[in-house]
């Protein structure tokens, strides 16, 4: 599935992915620079506006970049397209080519990333950092991956570490830059001359190829099953047997997708100055519903996260609420 913005219609385009249009804001660039000086500065008298504690509404948009990547690992881009803010100076890096600066440019590295994936799955999500203000904040992150690459039919798992800078927007928070590269294990300075490290952190020899994946970055498949637990097979039943229960009119309710389920957690953030997180280990199922709300109206699309370890329900991740839920959380 690819992405436009094309030579006619580019407003309509643009506002169909991006929103609106909205006044030009402070540079993303001078923002970001802050951020990692930030990251690296650990100074007493910047540190309590730096280190945040995740508002509800900034998880929501973590969760709807995690579900983009799961599209953009099945070939669809659109939901990275749609995250991202409407804006001259947005920018885009991934290992696929150079910075994309704009909507145009990002639009395209993220049609040519779209290409490079087919059959994936997002395995987890580390959490590195959290900096920021009520405004702007950078998100450290090392994602896990499971997809074949290229042509190969043949599945790899793989890892990125990814630097994303939001923009509060409103009542959202939008993307304004993000940068995601392999490199998330040690590699000698030759590495800074393109010959890529092996495995074992040493460039390779002649005639011989650097691999695909980091194979150290995975727990054993025995200790990965038992720390997700078993999936789910009832899925389904238990997410509308929830929904049943938790939505103010369950009659309502209009099913656009549910995917199967992938093994994954769901984080708690505490601390102030220095963050921790609690994670829960399971396997994860996305569901895109719409329902009524109070004022007996569609509240519109949205996607609910739940986390299962066997047939139970451990966690659920709601989006913004619109008055459709009677109680937010399960029992």
């Amino acid at each position: 599935m690819l992405i436009s913005a094309g030579t006619t219609g580019h407003h309509d385009m643009d506002k169909a992915l991006f929103g609106p249009r909205r006044a030009r804001r402070p540079n993303v660039q001078q923002v970001l620079a802050a951020a990692v000086l930030a990251s690296l500065a650990f100074l007493p008298a910047f540190a309590k506006e730096a280190t945040i504690k995740v508002p509800p509404a900034l998880e929501a948009a973590i969760e709807e970049s995690h579900e983009a990547l799961r599209k953009i690992l099945n070939g669809d881009p659109s939901g990275y397209a749609a995250l991202f803010a409407d804006r001259d100076d947005i920018t885009l890096g991934n290992p696929f080519g150079a910075f994309g600066k704009g909507r145009e440019a990002v639009l395209k590295a993220l049609n040519n990333a779209s290409t490079k994936y087919h059959d994936g799955s997002v395995l987890a999500v580390d959490r590195v950092a959290v900096y920021g203000n009520d405004t702007f904040v950078c998100l450290v992150e090392v994602e896990h991956d499971r997809a074949k690459l290229g042509v190969s039919s043949d599945f790899a798992e793989f890892a990125a570490r990814v630097t994303s800078v939001y923009e509060n927007v409103g009542e959202r928070w939008r993307l304004v830059h993000r940068h995601a590269d392999p490199i998330t294990a040690p590699r000698p300075a030759e590495s800074m001359l393109g010959q890529p490290a092996t495995a074992q952190g040493t460039p390779p020899t002649a005639g011989s190829a650097a691999p695909l994946v980091n194979t150290g970055s995975l727990p054993p498949a025995r200790e990965v099953a038992t720390k997700y637990g078993d999936m789910p097979t009832d899925y389904k039943e238990a997410i509308q047997s929830y929904f049943l229960k938790h939505l103010r009119y369950p009659d309502s309710v209009q099913y656009q997708g549910i995917t199967k389920p992938e093994q994954g957690y769901t984080t708690a953030v505490t601390g102030t100055f220095l963050m921790r997180e609690k994670r829960e280990y399971g396997w994860k199922v996305n569901v895109t519903i719409n329902a009524k709300n109070s004022h007996d109206s569609y509240a519109g699309f949205k996607i609910y996260t739940f986390l299962f370890r066997g047939e139970k329900i451990v966690d659920a991740r709601l989006p913004l609420p619109g008055e459709e839920m009677i109680e937010p959380t399960p029992e």
